[in-house]
């Protein structure tokens, strides 16, 4: 059930993140494809790109496993000891191909936050959940609020893609996936951004292709490190971690059964309920549907993590502004969780 619960989360995922994050038409090209589509009345045909690189990538990472369990190992343990430095220098190439003073300073006030908030250790356990809500969640919704944000009216038509396409979106996927499997602290977007720029690839298809699947390989691929490197890699396997304690190659083969089935479904229902969310949300008066969402991310924060929690989620709502006010890359709010990595490493 829990991993049916996380292969299925990493398809549904698309659905709020496209139709629920919608920016105002000045800053769409600066933020997510999804959404800039999504203002272009093609919100289905972007959710039914991610759909289609969570798919391939699934498929990739399955047909590669044979080797990956030869290679993963010896990997992770080489570069271990450097994983600040890896860290540190990803950074630096997103800092020196962006060249936007307003990245150092999102990038050093999410630092800062996830710094205060995970070292100090002042909301325990879920002291992710004030902090990631307002920096990628909130920040967003209240901006689509307050610039009074329509959903445009959405087309059925479908452009054809090349499979080729198809494909290639779908290896970058899974190897940014992997990537961001071994590496604590980089996300998706980091991960998918890097993949592009060294490929030289600017294609807004191929990108939503493989951000799609860096999302179903990272939710596979961190199950599969409990067996590869013995070390969970999410919260869904530290779970699984403590309800197995020991596994075995039958588990294994359990999981892998589990995935592509629950991969399948959710992939189906993916595409089945966003052409129904589309039609509701295009009828239902956006603002409401936002504020709603505050109130109730809100009341789950205060409810978990009390008054401080709710001063985090604040501050770092303000922060999420900073970023998309200055039109700056989201990614580097990441370093709520890449500023405390280094640090640790270090």
């Amino acid at each position: 059930m829990i991993i049916s619960a996380a292969i299925t989360h990493s398809f549904l995922d698309f659905i709020p993140s496209i139709l629920l994050g919608a920016p105002d038409p000045e800053t769409a090209l600066s933020i997510l494809p999804g959404h800039n589509m999504m203002m272009q009345g093609r919100a289905y045909e972007a959710i039914r790109l991610t759909v289609m690189g969570g798919i391939v990538s699934l498929l990739i990472i399955l047909v590669l496993l044979p080797f990956l369990v030869f290679f993963v190992d010896s990997f992770y343990h080489l570069i271990r000891p450097n994983i600040h430095w890896i860290l540190i220098a990803i950074t630096c190439f997103m800092f020196l191909r962006d060249r936007n003073p307003w990245s150092f300073v999102v990038f050093t006030l999410s630092g800062t936050l996830g710094y205060l908030v995970l070292n100090g250790n002042i909301l325990g356990k879920f002291a992710l959940l004030p902090m990631l809500t307002g920096l990628f969640g909130l920040s967003m919704i209240i901006k689509s609020i307050k610039d009074r944000i329509e959903i445009p009216e959405q087309k059925n038509e479908i452009e054809n893609i090349n499979k080729k396409d198809v494909i290639k979106g779908g290896l970058i996927g899974s190897l940014s996936g992997i990537f961001v499997g071994l590496l604590p602290g980089v996300g998706a977007a980091q991960a998918t951004f890097l993949s592009h720029e060294i490929l030289r690839d600017r294609s807004e298809k191929k990108f939503l292709i493989a951000i799609g699947g860096v999302n179903t390989v990272v939710a596979v691929f961190s199950l599969l490190a409990l067996w590869m490197i013995g070390n969970p890699r999410s919260g869904v396997a530290v779970v699984v971690n403590e309800l197995l304690n020991t596994l075995t190659f039958g588990d294994i083969i359990i999981f892998i059964g589990t995935i592509v089935l629950a991969g399948g479904v959710s992939s189906i229902l993916t595409l089945y309920l966003s052409k129904r969310l589309i039609n509701f949300f295009r009828k239902t008066n956006y603002r409401y549907v936002g504020f709603s969402i505050i109130v109730f991310l809100g009341a789950i924060t205060f409810v978990l993590t009390g008054l401080i929690g709710l001063s985090v989620l604040i501050l770092s709502t303000i922060i999420g502004e900073v970023c998309i006010l200055s039109n700056t890359r989201r990614s580097y709010m990441m370093a709520c969780l890449i500023v405390p990595t280094v640090l640790f490493f270090l």
